[in-house]
């Protein structure tokens, strides 16, 4: 399930990174993989990329503004379709404390949150 993408909203940028982008991609991945009972794993295009460059070419759009954060739910099919809500719920919060960026779900694994109330999830 690819849980980030996040695309930065502040326009262009002159530098080879735009403004905050890296830290925000990090917060997001930290913030995912501390819910270890909904989370079971998540990279980053930057952490790759100092392993694998190559690998992690595909996680980044050319300008650098988009990125995807693999992530990898916690359980089999049932227990991750079962915690969807609360993967939404991780991936709101991280978008209201990064208003300069748009934070969506992609990919096979997307949810529209028709599952279950979420629990309160402890955000950093």
């Amino acid at each position: 399930m690819n849980i980030g993408k996040i695309t930065y909203l502040g326009g262009e940028s002159n530098s080879d990174e735009p403004t905050g982008v890296w830290a925000t991609v990090q917060r997001v991945t930290d913030a995912f993989r501390a819910d270890t009972e909904v989370v079971a794993s998540a990279v980053n295009y930057y952490e790759l990329n100092a392993q694998n460059p190559e690998g992690a070419a595909g996680l980044v759009s050319a300008d650098r503004t988009t990125t995807i954060i693999p992530v990898t739910l916690a359980g089999l099919l049932e227990k991750a379709t079962e915690n969807g809500a609360d993967v939404l719920t991780l991936l709101h919060a991280q978008q209201e404390a990064a208003p300069k960026f748009t934070i969506l779900t992609v990919g096979d694994g997307s949810h529209n949150g028709s599952r279950k109330s979420p629990r309160r999830p402890s955000v950093p």
